[in-house]
């Protein structure tokens, strides 16, 4: 998603969208304009996570572990510190063979849960520092209470088998004893009795990741688009404008001051509150193509889970190409 500086583009993030495979056969595309857009577009294979592409598009380096919390905190506990670890809650869950991780998306968490299980772990485990951020589902440590030990985001990490894939930086064995530590304090207590009773998963383990400082690069967009903390916390580091409103109208004028990003809903929670999704086949779609038949937008990038799509008004003219199979947006509305 970086790029040599060109004339002004817009990206847009669809969390969800990714390619489908050749076999077995996928069920008729339940959006066929954004279908039509994605077979005229050259298409690149993506090795990075999401969030890592994110951040390059607003010119931060990241390599393999985007340092979320530097961005994140920002909106969560309105300050800048780079200091902190997002050490967020999960479910862990014990198959025959292994043990499977499942992120915030697959559970609800409510305020008064998140505030007695952090008070819990607070006490038991001073050393964390653990707060949460203003949705019940962020909590944050200190950086040096987790000694490096930080790797993929628990989206990364949904359903994927811990013993497998922790951090590949920092000291394991430290990494291995913290996970057995939290487990051990949230074992059986009231709060996930009350959830397993109510046929919710319980808040087993906490998980860290996005750890370390935004290091700054050329090449920031001049205005985002998205209700999503982590878009919102990098626009604040930027220093550019932010908008939690999604309106094609207006993210295509911002193009005329400089690259644009937009996200449709909030793959890594909400900012503000609900998130917005983008009403990608009534009327995004539309509104893009004309924008780049126009000339009012240099070029549009689509950015999937593993793909990254890039059109120009020359590629719209390649009208014997057929739309790709893929799955989602799951984000789309």
């Amino acid at each position: 998603m970086a790029r040599a500086p060109t004339m002004p583009r817009l990206t847009l993030v669809l969390p969800g969208l990714r390619l489908a495979e050749p076999e077995p056969p996928v069920p008729p595309c339940a959006f066929p304009k954004l279908g039509a857009l994605l077979a005229k577009a050259d298409v690149r294979r993506e090795t990075q996570p999401l969030e890592a592409r994110v951040f390059a598009c607003f010119g931060f380096a990241s390599g393999g572990f985007p340092p979320a919390a530097a961005a994140t905190a920002r909106i969560d506990l309105g300050r800048a510190n780079d200091a902190l670890v997002r050490l967020d809650p999960v479910h862990v869950r014990a198959d025959p063979t292994r043990l499977l991780l499942f992120d915030a998306a697959h559970f609800d968490l409510d305020a008064a849960e998140a505030d007695g299980l952090v008070a819990l772990l607070a006490r038991e485990l001073p050393a964390l520092g653990l707060v949460r951020g203003a949705d019940p589902k962020r909590w944050y440590a200190r950086a040096e209470a987790i000694a490096g030990c930080y790797g993929l985001s628990p989206r990364e990490m949904a359903g994927r088998a811990l013993a497998r894939d922790l951090p590949a930086t920092g000291d394991q064995r430290a990494m291995q004893r913290l996970l057995t530590e939290v487990q051990m304090v949230l074992h059986e207590t009231p709060i996930n009795q009350a959830r397993e009773q109510r046929g919710q998963p319980p808040i087993n383990g906490l998980w860290p990741w996005g750890g370390g400082a935004l290091a700054a690069a050329p090449g920031v967009p001049s205005s985002a688009f998205g209700d999503d903390v982590l878009i919102a916390g990098l626009a604040q580091a930027a220093g550019i404008t932010w908008s939690p409103v999604l309106e094609p109208d207006a993210a295509i004028a911002a193009v005329k001051r400089g690259d644009a990003i937009v996200i449709s809903g909030a793959p890594f929670g909400a900012a503000r509150g609900v998130p917005v999704h983008a009403d990608l086949e009534n009327v995004w779609c539309a509104r893009l193509a004309s924008a780049l038949k126009r000339g009012a937008i240099d070029g549009l990038v689509i950015a999937g889970e593993a793909e990254t799509f890039t059109l120009t008004r020359r590629a719209l003219l390649r009208f014997w190409k057929k739309a790709p199979c893929f799955v989602g947006p799951i984000s789309a509305a």
